[in-house]
């Protein structure tokens, strides 16, 4: 099984010319294992439909690593993380043994590329990015096909809502959402393998 992923993240990767990774960053040290995961994609309010494509294809390919994996929608509903205060959302993963939040987020669009600020990202906690991301959003939209978007990918653990693993990738505005949501969730998930905070299961 192993072999057969391996090789499907190899051949998605090969053909990745719209998608590329800028940079990330991990957090120092081993990182303690985690198999219960959550996948929240944070996208402009209008764009229902690519989060809906993002959060299950990052959750299908941490499935086929050995994780147990849903998406945020899927398993608290599409406002939950709007609509329930901290406490809630925290009391809800921890009964159902959520160990570990994956976000996706498009954190911005540019003519030219831009720089990572990772030093800044490992000091915000889950929800308090969450809030300044969701309040961001809402003046940006994937619907400007000349432009270059940048999406943001953390891991977070559950415990202390600390971040683990922070990846920006850069994005050409003119594929569909579709063949972006495609070759996005194997980009990362290569980076995470490579970093260490993923793991085969």
């Amino acid at each position: 099984m192993k072999t057969i992923v391996m090789g499907f993240l190899t051949l998605w990767l090969s053909g990745c010319a719209s998608a590329k990774m800028v940079d990330s960053w991990h957090a120092p040290g081993p990182v303690q294992p985690f198999s219960n995961v959550v996948v929240l994609a944070m996208v402009p309010p209008q764009d229902t439909a690519l989060r809906e494509q993002l959060e299950n294809r990052m959750s299908e390919l941490l499935c086929s690593l050995g994780y147990y994996t849903r998406s945020a929608q899927e398993a608290y509903g599409a406002d939950a993380f709007c609509n329930l205060c901290r406490e809630e959302v925290l009391a809800k993963m921890k009964k159902e043994g959520v160990e570990a939040v994956v976000t996706v987020s498009l954190v911005g669009i540019a003519a030219q590329p831009t720089k990572h600020d990772t030093v800044q990202i490992a000091q915000v906690n889950l929800f308090d990015y969450q809030k300044s991301t969701t309040a961001h959003l809402k003046a940006l939209g994937y619907d400007e096909p000349q432009r270059l978007y940048y999406w943001e990918t953390n891991l977070y653990r559950v415990t202390d809502q600390k971040l683990l693993y922070s990846g920006k990738t850069e994005i050409d505005g003119q594929i569909s959402p579709e063949q972006f949501a495609q070759e996005y969730g194997p980009l990362v998930v290569n980076d995470m393998l490579q970093s260490g905070v993923l793991q085969w299961r």
